[in-house]
């Protein structure tokens, strides 16, 4: 754990989330088990200490130089943002959360359908300022972004694949959210009840705190920098681990309580995303041959 948590950190700095869970992880264990307390509270420290030491001291990732030339160890080329109205919307350079309530309490299904593609100018859709909005569509989508230019289309080509993907993805998206409610639930019952066998079904909250803190990071880095730069999928996918876990937990109890008279339920599923799949697969195609034809002029 800490070689990989180590060059997770050096590659992605919010990877720092993922050693928290680790922590806490072996936290809730140790509290779990009367027997072996004090080894896993030992393997816990020794965990977090090392991880702070080969971490501040890895070169790579520049804490030391940077604190000393900048006076911050972890530096953006984004200024920070005065903190957004909770409903009264005001603007940044390049927005963005324009207000709480329209970029934290949204999901602009609708205007994404209308238009399933960012635009980087100062004109945009309404779904550039819903952070929510934003992830749905970066993390289903690769011409959402539209972006570098190279990658970028005008006009409607593509829009119907998008919107299709859109769709299709709205299914397994609820059932990743349900299946992290449920672990979620479940994590919290064991430390109510101190159920070890419940904890370890939840990992101890390994995977319950990882996905909650990637969630919360992402919110917080929207809040604080508002430009919609920062509201990409891509800083969340170091939880990735976690989303198949969470997706078949919920997958699993749904199955459990269909009763063969519903067994078609199954099949309407398998059905359905094996079409989402197909239509991630032309998504990939037809980018990639937009790439091929730019760079050899065909």
């Amino acid at each position: 754990m800490l070689l990989f948590i180590s060059l997770g950190i050096s590659s992605k700095t919010n990877v720092w989330i993922t050693a928290i869970a680790i922590l806490l992880a072996l936290v809730v264990k140790a509290w779990m088990e009367k027997q072996f307390r004090f080894q896993m509270l030992l393997f816990a420290g020794l965990f977090g200490l090392f991880t702070l030491i080969i971490s501040i001291l890895n070169p790579l990732n520049q804490y030391i130089s940077n604190v000393r030339e900048y006076g911050s160890p972890i530096l953006t080329n984004i200024d920070r943002q005065p903190l957004p109205k909770l409903f009264k919307q005001t603007s940044t350079a390049r927005p963005g959360i324009l207000s709480i309530q329209d970029g934290f309490f949204t999901f602009k299904i609708g205007d994404l359908l209308r238009y399933p593609r960012d635009e980087n100018g100062d004109v945009y859709p309404p779904t550039r300022t819903s952070l929510w909005t934003q992830l749905y569509a970066r993390a289903n989508s690769v011409h959402f972004d539209n972006w570098p230019e190279s990658w970028s289309t005008t006009g409607e080509v593509g829009f119907n694949l998008s919107r299709a993907i859109y769709i299709l993805a709205l299914l397994p998206t609820l059932l990743l959210l349900v299946g992290a409610a449920m672990e979620i639930f479940l994590f919290l019952k064991s430390l109510i009840k101190r159920d070890p066998a419940l904890a370890v079904e939840t990992h101890f909250g390994l995977t319950a705190v990882t996905f909650i803190g990637f969630v919360l990071f992402i919110i917080l880095y929207a809040l604080e920098y508002r430009d919609f730069s920062v509201m990409k999928a891509i800083f969340i996918y170091p939880a990735m681990i976690t989303f198949p876990l969470l997706f078949v937990r919920a997958g699993e109890s749904l199955i459990a309580r269909l009763t063969e008279r519903f067994r078609w339920i199954r099949t309407g599923f398998a059905i359905w995303m094996v079409a989402l799949f197909v239509f991630y697969s032309a998504d990939i195609i037809t980018m990639t041959a937009l790439l091929y034809s730019r760079r050899f002029g065909m």
